[in-house]
């Protein structure tokens, strides 16, 4: 059990050095949807991840996605900024991939997030996220 944890603490560590380095370098682009299978689809590891790039980048539109494919689970967790929200609503964006993964969503126009079972359509829900996202902010 305590290999676990210090397993889980020691990947959510390089999900947030990965997300500061990105969340830097992106800061300016119009959003970001980043693949993050190191934090084994786990949603509170994601939201860490979210609240990082919140500091950073408090504008950018962000959605992760992260697969653990020995559980057979893909998680999607995506935030947007108040001053977009008008264009692009975080459980808008989430209902977009969410049957692709086999799941359901929810959320709010700020912060959602979706759990399915088909984790082979990460490059799927990638390309569809990003769609989704570049015809509402255009």
């Amino acid at each position: 059990m305590i290999k676990t944890k210090k397993l889980k603490q020691e990947r959510q560590k390089k999900c947030l050095a990965k997300a500061s380095e990105i969340a830097e370098k992106e800061k300016d682009s119009h959003f970001v949807v980043l693949q993050l299978d190191e934090a084994m689809a786990n949603s509170k590891t994601l939201n860490e991840v979210l609240k990082s790039f919140k500091k950073i980048a408090p504008k950018l539109p962000v959605m992760l996605l992260s697969r653990d494919v020995s559980e057979s689970k893909i998680t999607c967790s995506s935030q947007v900024p108040k001053e977009k929200s008008s264009l692009l609503k975080a459980n808008e964006w989430v209902n977009e991939i969410s049957s692709t993964i086999n799941g359901k969503g929810g959320g709010r126009d700020l912060n959602a997030m979706a759990s399915g079972t088909n984790v082979d359509s990460i490059d799927e829900c990638l390309k569809l996220a990003e769609n989704f996202a570049k015809v509402k902010l255009s």
